[in-house]
């Protein structure tokens, strides 16, 4: 008997097709970046820092740090300052002693050329495939204090097991130096590949954090599943870090307002990925995409 099916399909060959080239992008891009390590370094140990020379202009770190204390002032009133921090005390985040300057995006265009960086967006796209989109962006300044940070994995509220590849995946731009003394963040190398989160005991296991010191310029990139904390900041003064959290395009976004911020402007002086990023293209024809997001279900590249 001859079956019939409706129009839909995710298995036609032509679909299959637009999977594959997303494919050969996205690593044809890691190639030419010579970023062969960096994404070794995912598939391993679940994390992977990009050091200043790999990111590009000194400028940029500077102007991001002074956009975030700017923004900071504004919106709270705070005269923070790196050396002295928030200039008060009390002030906590979700994650520890210090303050989160959320939604960053629209403040400067500094933060446009952070998210549209080549080399991040390569490593990100690795991940989570070119449809992904930009999830929140915020400016972080981690003050003084004697809290660790507990290994967690950002797939928080999500059950185990963990799909094998990454769902979210954060860039933490580094705008002052990561150390030891400066409270920088922890890994525990290949847990990725778990699929779950840390328990209560081992959320907690100070032999599990593996710190990771990097020089202001760098981006600190790892993929949702991979268990991660921060020791606390004992030295004076500030520890301040651009968070670029992306996620594949059908999740939910933790900025569900950030495509409405988005000017004409904007747009007009980026190139066509700035509108996916900010999951604007359902506009666009689809001979100007990069992509087409049913492809998506054929490989976790697109």
């Amino acid at each position: 008997m001859e079956k019939e099916f409706g129009g839909f399909s995710l298995t036609a060959a032509d679909e299959i097709a637009v999977a594959k080239a997303s494919e050969r992008r996205v690593l044809a891009e890691i190639r030419r970046l010579r970023l062969e390590e960096n994404a070794w370094e995912l598939d391993t140990k679940g994390y992977t820092v990009l050091v200043p020379h790999q990111v590009g202009s000194p400028s940029l770190i500077q102007d991001l740090r002074q956009e975030i204390l700017s923004a900071a002032k504004r919106r709270y009133g705070v005269e923070a300052d790196l050396s002295t921090g928030l200039g008060r005390s009390g002030d906590r985040m979700a994650h520890g002693t210090g303050m989160t300057v959320p939604g960053v995006l629209p403040e400067g265009r500094v933060f446009e050329k952070a998210l549209m960086n080549e080399s991040m967006l390569a490593l990100i796209s690795y991940l989570l495939g070119e449809s992904c989109e930009l999830s929140a962006m915020a400016g972080v300044m981690k003050s003084q204090s004697s809290e660790h940070l507990e290994l967690h994995s950002d797939l928080i509220g999500v059950p185990a097991p963990f799909a094998p590849y990454a769902q979210v995946a954060n860039a933490t731009w580094v705008l002052t130096d990561y150390n030891r003394e400066n409270g920088c963040t922890c890994f525990t190398d290949g847990s990725h590949l778990k699929c779950r989160p840390p328990t209560p005991a081992e959320a907690t296991d100070l032999s599990l954090f593996t710190p990771v010191e990097a020089l202001a310029g760098s981006i600190v990139i790892w993929g949702g599943n991979v268990w991660h904390g921060a020791l606390p900041r004992l030295a004076p003064g500030l520890r301040m870090s651009l968070l670029c959290f992306f996620a594949r395009w059908y999740l939910f976004k933790a900025e569900p307002d950030l495509p409405t911020k988005v000017t004409d402007e904007m747009i007009e002086r980026n190139p066509p990925r700035f509108r996916q990023l900010l999951g604007l293209n359902c506009d666009v024809p689809a001979e100007e995409r990069n992509l087409t997001k049913s492809s998506a279900a054929h490989s976790q590249f697109a």
